[in-house]
């Protein structure tokens, strides 16, 4: 009897395995992917490189943040600009604030959640000297421009207050390039290519 269960057990599918660094997260059964879900901490930059290490064959972000610290971000971004990774926002989840400079580095990009932008913000309550303010809206202005985006995308990153959200149009990600190639970040994510607003494209696995 032992035996047969031992074989039987032997013969199910392994479950798969969650592994996670910091707000990232990696499922065995699809090690292609790399999930970013909650707050950019000063420790995520960190988090994303052992998660790279662990899984060298990551390819694609997907993201569903409200941001964090713009820095990290930044650095985050290049590293997937680096390795020439595709990224993702998927229906119903939203990238804001610090998570579109993940976003916007994905050599391909799919947005089929929301994407919002605003002024870099500064702590509330520490004081800062005015040119400690200049720099660090200068060293902003230095990340969206190195992105290579639409002029209007830097405008709206930079124009809008940090207290709101510039949340971009339909119109708006199509006319000013915030996807790019969407297709292929579908692809890799296990998605039919469907057009955006048409029936038919088929959930991740």
């Amino acid at each position: 009897m032992a035996i047969c269960i031992g074989l039987l057990l032997a013969a199910l599918p392994a479950q798969a395995e969650i592994t996670r660094f910091g707000p990232f997260a990696v499922d065995s059964d699809e090690p292609q992917i790399i999930h970013l879900a909650g707050d950019i901490g000063i420790d995520a930059a960190r988090a994303f490189r052992a998660a790279l290490e662990a899984f060298p064959d990551l390819s694609v972000v997907t993201l569903d943040s409200n941001g964090g610290a713009t820095f990290v971000a930044a650095a985050i971004g290049v590293e997937v600009g680096r390795r020439g990774m595709s990224t993702a926002v998927l229906s119903g989840d939203g990238c804001y604030s610090a998570c579109p400079l993940i976003f916007f580095a994905g050599e391909s990009r799919a947005a089929l959640g929301a994407i919002g932008v605003h002024q870099i913000s500064f702590p509330r309550g520490v004081p800062l000297a005015p040119e400690d303010v200049q720099f660090g809206v200068a060293r902003y202005l230095e990340v969206l421009i190195r992105l290579d985006l639409h002029p209007e995308v830097i405008l709206a990153a930079i124009g809008t207050p940090p207290d709101r959200m510039h949340v971009f149009t339909r119109a708006e990600i199509e006319e000013w390039g915030i996807e790019h190639e969407p297709e292929i970040a579908l692809a890799l994510l296990g998605w039919a290519p469907v057009p955006y607003g048409q029936e038919g494209a088929r959930q991740p696995r």
